[in-house]
């Protein structure tokens, strides 16, 4: 072959395989898009899944507004608005979803690519048929882990849950779904498994033997081995770390070690 068309040759391949890889990647980012959440609101309508699943009221003053009603009950199921803290370049932007049904509230961080809220609503399955789910807005607020009790709640609700006295330093000994220490039963829990959108997640509650709940523990990412704690008696979050099939046992000498069972 002679040098002019050994020339083209090259160039015709060298042209071929960059169109390939223009294509080719043009193909990969096409399906790297993610899945729209099946959620709307038509009127003043919220639809997740085609469903009809509350009442929506949006206000739009100095501060972005947003209840979802429920339908039968006409009463306040999740307030939505939009606040910030800091100044200048520090300034955060971030979305506050309140459950004044569950006093419970929980804060997101405005970002620039963002699930409009009723698709936050929808995708993490907050309402029902019935009004709000409360498993899993528990879910929802733990896994975000900003959470702010009324203050009149945290007045009523200190210092009201039963310790059982004991020896502390004995042995414990989980007999079914009941705690023993010093040969008392000092708790029960629970082990459920829950789905969110990022797969299913283990779920551990303790109750007293008042059957006041305890905590709630819910690992963050599945099989990470990290809980996010949630203790009832001071609405506190914390975390915690435990080897594999060691997470019960690490939760319950944290509630003993720290007078919470």
């Amino acid at each position: 072959m002679n040098k002019p068309k050994l020339f083209f040759a090259k160039l015709f391949l060298t042209w071929t395989f960059i169109l390939l890889s223009i294509s080719i990647s043009a193909q990969n980012s096409k399906e790297r898009k993610p899945i729209k959440i099946n959620s709307q609101i038509i009127g003043d309508s919220f639809y997740c899944n085609n469903k009809v699943k509350a009442v929506v009221i949006k206000t739009k003053k100095k501060e972005f507004d947003i209840t979802f009603v429920s339908t039968k009950t006409n009463q306040s199921l999740i307030e939505v608005k939009l606040k910030s803290e800091g100044e200048g370049e520090g300034k955060v932007f971030f979305y506050n979803y309140n459950f004044p049904g569950l006093n419970l509230n929980c804060d997101i961080v405005k970002e620039k690519e963002e699930l409009a809220i009723h698709e936050v609503v929808c995708k993490f399955n907050l309402i029902n048929q019935f009004g709000l789910d409360t498993g899993m807005v528990e879910t929802f607020v733990t896994i975000k882990g900003s959470y702010k009790k009324k203050l009149t709640d945290e007045i009523n609700t200190a210092g009201n849950f039963l310790v059982v006295e004991r020896d502390k330093t004995k042995q414990i000994v989980f007999i079914g779904n009941d705690i023993y220490q010093d040969d008392k039963i000092i708790g029960t829990y629970d082990e459920i498994s829950i789905e969110s959108p990022t797969g299913t997640l283990k779920q551990i509650q303790v109750n007293n033997t008042m059957k006041q709940m305890i905590c709630l523990s819910t690992e963050i990412k599945q099989g990470g081995h990290v809980w996010r704690t949630l203790t009832k008696r001071d609405n506190k979050y914390i975390e915690l770390k435990s080897k594999d099939k060691r997470e019960l046992e690490v939760l319950i000498l944290f509630l003993i070690d720290n007078n919470y069972l």
